[in-house]
């Protein structure tokens, strides 16, 4: 891996711990270990991606891999307040009271 990131001039790299065939997220966890050891075999910026729900994921998932970032998408969807510490539930309580305020 260390020799195609060179080659390709690979300036960072994204490592999702989960394969094609274990798409559902909810059904099967992502392998932060696979993740932990491609960052191991690198020396370029890794970003972690899998099972980030919220950020006390982002806190487990970064100290488990070493990454230097992490990337969610599914859960953007849900609740793109996300990153500033909200959790899903919490981001729709807070939608809605802003409905029916401007109600």
């Amino acid at each position: 891996m260390r020799r195609c990131s060179k080659k390709w001039g690979c300036s960072l790299l994204a490592v999702h711990g989960r394969t094609r065939d274990e798409k559902d997220g909810k059904k099967i966890r992502a392998d932060w270990n696979v993740i932990k050891a491609v960052k191991a075999t690198v020396r370029i910026p890794v970003l972690a991606n899998g099972n980030i729900r919220h950020m006390d994921d982002v806190h487990s998932c970064l100290e488990a891999t070493g990454a230097d970032g992490v990337l969610s998408a599914e859960t953007l969807l849900e609740n793109p307040a996300m990153f500033s510490g909200f959790r899903t539930v919490e981001w729709r309580k807070a939608m809605m009271t802003a409905s029916w305020m401007q109600d």
